[in-house]
């Protein structure tokens, strides 16, 4: 292996020299800078990247945390954030804890500012919490991307969640449906508060909402979904006209389930999605919810290189509104 002695034997100059080229940590003769790094070229020499980040005190590494890399969601934003990222001249380190507390605690105990600058996570609370407390005992800047209102004590990028389920409900309200379904997870803590902002929104529209008319599955996915609204319209009649669900794969779930039980949709009931990932792709195209992801990411971006470069440790809380994007799962209820 190639070691920055031979390099520097080679040009005939100083190991410091070929250090302060490599790191530019401070000025060379220009025809000096060139030929050590037409020698570093032929040699085929690879600099110890923690040895340069512990000289210059920065990797230009970023790692990001999520639960998942199968849920689209998380790809999505995953793909925002690095985008974000390399334009900022900075790389991207993924590690998929799988939203659990043994794999998160194994991963962090390798990390250190030698060879991460910063970290930007997307986590339950348990996990997140494990993060928070590592990052703050070995001063690693950490933003919190997308999770509302989890943590205190960081930075943190969401969305407003109540203002697109408000939205939503407007839209079917201006479309005539009085009586609607909600399709949620049985144990997911944002979709509960989803579930709330809605029945609030009922309530200061003076509309009725049947407990019966909420449905819950045990997963995030289309079959979970699947299996649940199958399984309800097995026992209950189908008496409301419309449906909103807490993310686009459960709305696929329900339609589908909805038609092999001899439903139409929208003709015989209306349907609304959330977080707007595969909406288009569908058929019919799914109106649904909209996350600013693009938004969210480059803000989360933002404040963390704001930690890094300028060492700004102040707190600080973005939030951005949700969107409705109509297309043609609602019709009128006429």
């Amino acid at each position: 292996m190639v070691t920055i002695k031979d390099v520097a034997n080679e040009a005939g100059v100083s190991i410091a020299t070929v250090s302060a080229v490599v790191n530019d940590s401070r000025p060379v003769a220009k025809s000096t800078r060139k030929k050590v790094m037409k020698i570093i070229e032929e040699m085929g020499y690879n600099p110890n990247p923690v040895a340069r980040a512990l000289k210059k005190g920065k990797t230009k590494r970023i790692l990001y945390m999520v639960p998942s890399i199968k849920n689209l969601v998380f790809a999505q934003f995953i793909d925002k954030v690095q985008q974000a990222l390399i334009e900022k001249g900075y790389d991207l380190i993924l590690l998929n804890n799988e939203a659990r507390s043994d794999l998160t605690k194994s991963y962090l105990s390798i990390i250190h500012p030698s060879n991460i600058d910063g970290v930007i996570m997307t986590q339950t609370r348990t996990c997140g919490e494990i993060i928070k407390k590592t990052c703050k005992n070995k001063s690693i800047p950490l933003v919190v991307l997308f999770e509302p209102d989890i943590f205190n004590d960081v930075s943190m990028v969401t969305s407003e969640e109540q203002t697109g389920i408000e939205k939503a409900v407007d839209h079917l309200l201006a479309k005539k449906h009085k009586k609607i379904g909600f399709l949620k997870v049985e144990d997911s803590r944002n979709q509960m508060k989803r579930y709330q902002s809605f029945i609030n929104k009922l309530e200061k529209e003076k509309v009725d909402f049947d407990d019966k008319w909420l449905i819950e599955c045990d997963d995030h996915d289309e079959q979970a979904s699947y299996k649940a609204v199958h399984s309800y319209l097995e026992t209950e009649e189908l008496e409301f006209t419309a449906l909103l669900a807490c993310n686009d794969f459960l709305s696929l779930g329900a339609i589908r389930a909805l038609r092999d039980s001899g439903f139409r949709v929208p003709e015989d009931i209306s349907i609304i999605g959330y977080d707007d990932s595969i909406a288009e792709y569908l058929h019919p195209t799914l109106t649904s919810i909209k996350l600013p992801k693009e938004n969210l990411a480059n803000k989360a971006v933002e404040l963390l290189l704001n930690q890094i470069e300028q060492e700004d440790s102040a707190v600080q809380t973005a939030k951005y509104e949700q969107d409705l994007v109509v297309r043609e799962s609602v019709i009128s209820n006429d």
